[in-house]
C-alpha cells in the first residue's frame, strides 16, 4: 500500500463534515467485506442516517438486507439489485418505515448487506447529520476478517471539558456515546473501561498532568502520567439488537479537565460478534468528534500513513494507543511536502497509555532529529508516518480541528498488518568516528533500522537493548550505556550489537504475524590521544570607556609538541570579557564558553584616564581535566587601556602552553 487515501466532505457554513475511507481493491489483495455491518443511533428529532452502498465491479450484483432493532432481525422485502459500477443512497428512515416502524421506535439499530456473489464487490459507507443543529457523524463498516479479539478499542476521545493542555482546549464541553451493535443470535455482556492520564489535586483543585507539551521531550513516555482505568458496570445487550451507551451521568463523576480518554469496549461473544461506534458530541451539538473503533486484534490497525494540515484554525493531532500490558515501540517519521524526513527516535508508549502528538507543537519545536533535520517552521502540509516495531496491539488515528468552523475530521489509513521488519544492514552508531583525549568521554548512540511493507526505513535509538563492547579495552573502554572512555594513546572499534525481529504475515492465521530474531551490529572508531602541547590565539576586542576590553580567546590542544604545532587538533572557542569594576553597571561578565569550566580569581581595579598603575586579572581555566592559569596586564607605560598582555601558567603535568 504506497499510496493510502481518503475524502472528506465539508460544509463549513452548517459545521457539517463527512469521511469516506479508502477501501484497498487490488488483484492481488483486497480489502472489501464478505458482509457489511453498519450502526446508526439516535435516529429521530432531526436527525437521520444515510447509507451509500458501491458495486466496484463491472458485472451486475445483488444484496439481501437486514435491520436489527428491538431485539430481532428483519430482513427487507425486496433485496438491492446493482447495475456494474452503481452506487445507491439508502436512507434509513425510509426502511423502517417499509417495515411499518417509525424512527423514534429505533433511535439505535443496525444494518446488515449480505452480497449474493461468491467474490465480495460491495463497499458502503454511512452518515449521520442533523443540518439544523450541525450535528454529523460518520457510519463506518468494518472488516469482519480482521476481528480477531473479543474487544474493542477508540483513542483519542474529548470527555468533559478539557484542560488547557488538551488538544480540545477551548473546544467545549463533550459527552461520549458508545454506541454498541449485538450481530449475534444470543445475548451478551458488554464492558466499557475508560482510560485516561492520572490527575492530581493542587490547591484545592483537580489539574491535570498530562505529559509535557513538547512532543520530542516527551517521545520516551518517562514523563507521562499513569493511565487510570476506570470500568463501567456491565450491560447485557440482547440479540440483534444495539444501544447507546452514554457517559454523561459519568462525566460529573471524573477528574475535571481531562485532557482525553480512550475507551475500551469487552464483549463476551466471539471476536466479531459485536460491533459499536464512539462519537464524543459537544454540548451545543454542532461539533462530534467521531473516533474510529478497532478490535484489539487487527494488526492493521497498529500502522498509519495520514496527511496533517496546520493553518490559523486547524490543528493536527495524532493520538496512539497502547492497547498491551507492556511498553510498546513506535517508529516514526514526519515529512512536509518537499522536505527531507523528520523522525522521533524514542517513542515509546507506556502500558495502556494514550499519547496525543502535536503536529504544530512537534514543527514549532524545531529541534533537530538523528540527522539534524527539523520540521520546516513554515509547512503547512505534511504526512506523518508510525509503525509499531513490537508485536502489541497499538491503534492511532490523527484528528484535524476546525476550531472556528465547529469540525473534527478522522485520518486512519493503515499500511502494514504487521510491526516493522528489522533491517541490521542499515543499523549505525553515531558518531561514527571519535577523537578523545585520555579520561575524556563520548556517549554512542545504536540506531536500530527498521523497514514497513512499503519498504520505508524508520530508525528507532536503541541503546536500552545494546549490548556494548570495545575492540581494545586498553584503549578505549565502553559501558552498558554506551559511554566511551579514553584509556591511552591509540585508535579501536566500539561495537554494539542488537537483535529484533523480522515478521511474516499470514492472513489465515491468529495472530496473523510470526516473529522470527534476527541479529545485527554496528560500530563506531574511537582514537585516543595524550595532549602535549596547547595554544592560546586570539585578539582585544574595542574599548568601551568606562568598561574595559573584551578579549576573545581561541583555545588548541595538540598531541604534538612540535613549532608550529603538529599532530591532532582538538579545538574549541572560549570567548569572555573584562570589565572594569568602576562602572557599577560593568564587571566581570563571563561571554560564552565551551571549554570546560572559566573562573576568575579577582577582580580589575578602577583605573580612569592618566592611570599608569598595573592592572591585573588573573584567570583559572578547567579542561579535560587539566588546569590552566591564565593573566592579563593592562600595559603601564601605554596610553590607558591601549591593550591586554596575556601571560599563561599551567599545572597541567603534560602540556607546554605558550601565548601568540
Amino acid at each position: 500500500m504506497p499510496i493510502v487515501g481518503q475524502i472528506t466532505l465539508s460544509n463549513p457554513q452548517l459545521s457539517l463534515v463527512y469521511e469516506s475511507v479508502m477501501v484497498e481493491h487490488d488483484p492481488g489483495r483486497s480489502d472489501i467485506p464478505a458482509v457489511l455491518n453498519g450502526v446508526w443511533w439516535g435516529l429521530g428529532g432531526g436527525r437521520t442516517a444515510s447509507v451509500m452502498v458501491s458495486n466496484t465491479s463491472a458485472n451486475a450484483q445483488t444484496a439481501q438486507v437486514y435491520l436489527d432493532f428491538q431485539g430481532q432481525r428483519h430482513a427487507l422485502q425486496n433485496p438491492l439489485r446493482f447495475a456494474s459500477y452503481e452506487t445507491k443512497v439508502l436512507d434509513i428512515t425510509q426502511l423502517l418505515a417499509s417495515l411499518g416502524v417509525d424512527p423514534a421506535q429505533a433511535p439505535e439499530g443496525g444494518i446488515t448487506i449480505v452480497p449474493s456473489g461468491a467474490t465480495p464487490t460491495l463497499i458502503a459507507s454511512g452518515r449521520i447529520a442533523d443540518p439544523t443543529s450541525g450535528f454529523s457523524s460518520t457510519m463506518d463498516f468494518p472488516a469482519p476478517d480482521l476481528e480477531h479479539a473479543s474487544a474493542l478499542h477508540a483513542t483519542g476521545v474529548p470527555v468533559g471539558t478539557p484542560g488547557s493542555d488538551s488538544p480540545f482546549a477551548g473546544a467545549g464541553t463533550f459527552t461520549p456515546h458508545v454506541v454498541v451493535r449485538n450481530l449475534s443470535s444470543s445475548p451478551q455482556t458488554v464492558t466499557v473501561t475508560l482510560e485516561y492520564p492520572q490527575v492530581a489535586a493542587g490547591n484545592g483543585s483537580t489539574a491535570s498532568t498530562s505529559a509535557p507539551l513538547d512532543p520530542v521531550a516527551a517521545q520516551d513516555g518517562k514523563h507521562s502520567p499513569p493511565t487510570v482505568q476506570r470500568p463501567l458496570a456491565p450491560v447485557t445487550l440482547p440479540a440483534y439488537s444495539a444501544q447507546d451507551i452514554s457517559l454523561d451521568s459519568l462525566t460529573n463523576q471524573l477528574p475535571t479537565a481531562l485532557p482525553f480518554c480512550s475507551l475500551r469496549i469487552q464483549y463476551s461473544g466471539a471476536p466479531g460478534s459485536l460491533q459499536a461506534q464512539v462519537s464524543s458530541v459537544e454540548s451545543a451539538g454542532d461539533l462530534v468528534v467521531d473516533s474510529h473503533v478497532q478490535n484489539e486484534g487487527n494488526g492493521w490497525a497498529g500502522s498509519g500513513a495520514n496527511p496533517w494540515h496546520l493553518d490559523d484554525d486547524t490543528e493536527s493531532i495524532l493520538f496512539l494507543t497502547n492497547e498491551s500490558n507492556q511498553p510498546a515501540r513506535i517508529g516514526f517519521k514526519v515529512t512536509a511536502n518537499g522536505s527531507p524526513s523528520y523522525y522521533l527516535t524514542k517513542l515509546q508508549l507506556n502500558a495502556h497509555e494514550t499519547r496525543a502528538i502535536d503536529l504544530r507543537k512537534l514543527r514549532d519545536a524545531q529541534q533537530p532529529d538523528l540527522n539534524n533535520n527539523t520540521v520546516p517552521a513554515a509547512a503547512t502540509d505534511g504526512s506523518v508516518i508510525w509503525v509499531r516495531i513490537d508485536n502489541l496491539p497499538v491503534m492511532g488515528r490523527l484528528v484535524q480541528i476546525h476550531r472556528q468552523q465547529g469540525m473534527a475530521s478522522n485520518y486512519d489509513c493503515e499500511t502494514c498488518p504487521c510491526a516493522n521488519n528489522y533491517e541490521p544492514s542499515l543499523d549505525y552508531v553515531t558518531p561514527g568516528s571519535s577523537n578523545l583525549l585520555v579520561g575524556d568521554t563520548v556517549g554512542l548512540t545504536y540506531y536500530s533500522a527498521y523497514e514497513t511493507c512499503n519498504d520505508d526505513v524508520l530508525y528507532y535509538n536503541a541503546n536500552a537493548y545494546t549490548t556494548w563492547t570495545s575492540q581494545n579495552p586498553n584503549i578505549a573502554s565502553v559501558n552498558s550505556a554506551g559511554t566511551a572512555t579514553g584509556q591511552s594513546a591509540g585508535t579501536t572499534q566500539i561495537g554494539g550489537q542488537y537483535t529484533g525481529d523480522d515478521y511474516t504475515y499470514s492472513p489465515d492465521d491468529t495472530p496473523e504475524c510470526s516473529a522470527s530474531p534476527v541479529s545485527g551490529g554496528a560500530a563506531a572508531q574511537v582514537s585516543v590521544y595524550t595532549p602535549a602541547y596547547a595554544v592560546f590565539n586570539g585578539q582585544t576586542g574595542p574599548y568601551s570607556p568606562g568598561c574595559g576590553k573584551g578579549i576573545y580567546r581561541n583555545y588548541e590542544v595538540y598531541d604534538s609538541a612540535t613549532t608550529p604545532p603538529g599532530g591532532h587538533l582538538i579545538q574549541s572557542a572560549m570567548n569572555w570579557t573584562l570589565h572594569e569594576t568602576g562602572n557599577p553597571s560593568c564587571g566581570m561578565i563571563l561571554g560564552s564558553t565551551e571549554l570546560g569550566v572559566v573562573t576568575f580569581t579577582d577582580q580589575i581595579a578602577n583605573c580612569q584616564a592618566g592611570c599608569t598603575a598595573q592592572i591585573n586579572q588573573g584567570f583559572s581555566v578547567v579542561y579535560k581535566g587539566y588546569n590552566y592559569g591564565l593573566q592579563a596586564k593592562d600595559c603601564p607605560t601605554c596610553a590607558v587601556h591601549n591593550g591586554w598582555h596575556l601571560t599563561v601558567t599551567t599545572t597541567s603535568p603534560y602540556v607546554t602552553v605558550t601565548d601568540n
